[in-house]
């Protein structure tokens, strides 16, 4: 129960949206220490000693953690992860408020993972070289494909910078990476029925 005990301020709270502003902050800091601006903030809408708001804030990344290493989705499982005398009304609100919330928190936790780089959109269109000398006087088709793609990650900290990638084939160059990618698809295939 001691690891949990900070919770227990959440008992002072009069709205679910504070609770709610909390546990989206134990989230974001669970794996650095949490902002003292954040700290002060919570210990003013809380009407807690700054103290308080450190160890309430300690649980709450303790919990979230330890939520997320479970892999427990629903609020069920969720509440089973409490001591057994921990306060009733509080468990299933925090087991309701994190259930809602782990859609949202895998998918944030999924875009700050390093990363390589991943196709956002792409773009084409094909185009006809015309020949500048007047010996080869011919008109060469191209597939111009502009791809933009996000920087990947190499530091989770960092913001991944999308880019812009403009790449010309030939006609025999796209046939050989159509070709390629055709056996890539079917490889893909081959591995899902499996």
């Amino acid at each position: 129960m001691a690891q949990w005990s900070g919770l227990s301020c959440l008992l002072r709270v009069s709205s679910k949206e504070a609770v709610q502003n909390v546990l989206r902050e134990a989230f974001s800091h669970r794996n650095e220490s949490v902002p003292d601006v954040i700290l002060a903030s919570a210990a003013k809408n809380i009407q807690i000693e700054p103290l308080e708001a450190k160890e309430l804030f300690s649980s709450a990344c303790l919990l979230v953690s330890s939520v997320l290493q479970s892999g427990a989705l629903d609020k069920e499982s969720i509440e089973t992860l409490f001591p057994d005398d921990f306060h009733n009304d509080l468990k299933g609100l925090l087991s309701e408020i994190i259930a809602e919330s782990m859609c949202d928190w895998k998918r944030h936790a999924m875009t700050q993972q390093v990363s390589l780089p991943r196709l956002e959109s792409f773009d084409w269109r094909v185009d006809v070289k015309i020949s500048s000398t007047a010996a080869a006087r011919m008109a060469v088709p191209t597939c111009l494909l502009q791809m933009k793609v996000d920087g990947g990650r190499e530091d989770r900290r960092r913001v991944p910078v999308a880019q812009t990638v403009s790449v010309e084939f030939s006609p025999e160059t796209l046939h050989t990476m159509l070709d390629g990618l055709g056996k890539i698809r079917d490889q893909l295939a081959s591995v899902a029925t499996k």
